[in-house]
């Protein structure tokens, strides 16, 4: 019987050890905007073939209503992560007004729209590769917002 405690003991003494190093390495950033999503170092380099296009308004017209079609109810019409489905979706979406997001380049962008991470579905079926830098010059114009 002396055996048994000392087994159940132990085993009790071992689980929460690791109940301990879990929460400890546990990091609230990985549920949402602070994550570390990044694009491999090959799409970094991606140069945006309609760069020259930026603040054309005919481009920002086009990648607004791309914009306001396929990623709006996410991330909002202003960029702020607020759409109207955000708050359902496990992972909060991605604000594309700050620093952070603006920083990257515009192969990061490109890359991470044509990939997706899930809530946030892959668009390589859905727009052409032309409409996803389109939408990438467009998300530029949050830079002032």
């Amino acid at each position: 019987m002396e055996k048994i405690l000392k087994r159940i003991l132990f085993s009790v003494s071992f689980l929460s050890l690791f109940i301990l190093f879990v929460a400890a390495t546990f990091n609230v950033d990985d549920l949402g905007e602070g994550d570390d999503w990044k694009a491999p170092t090959l799409a970094i380099a991606l140069e945006n073939p309609l760069a020259k296009f930026k603040g054309n308004a005919k481009i920002i017209s086009l990648g607004k209503t791309l914009y306001t079609q396929q990623c709006a109810t996410c991330h909002g019409d202003s960029g702020l992560g607020d759409g109207a489905s955000a708050r359902f979706l496990e992972k909060h979406p991605r604000n594309l007004t700050t620093l952070e997001f603006q920083s990257q380049t515009d192969g990061e962008i490109f890359w991470k729209i044509d990939n997706g991470n899930s809530p946030m579905p892959t668009f390589k079926e859905i727009l052409t590769e032309k409409q996803m830098w389109i939408v990438v010059n467009y998300l530029r114009t949050f830079a002032s917002k």
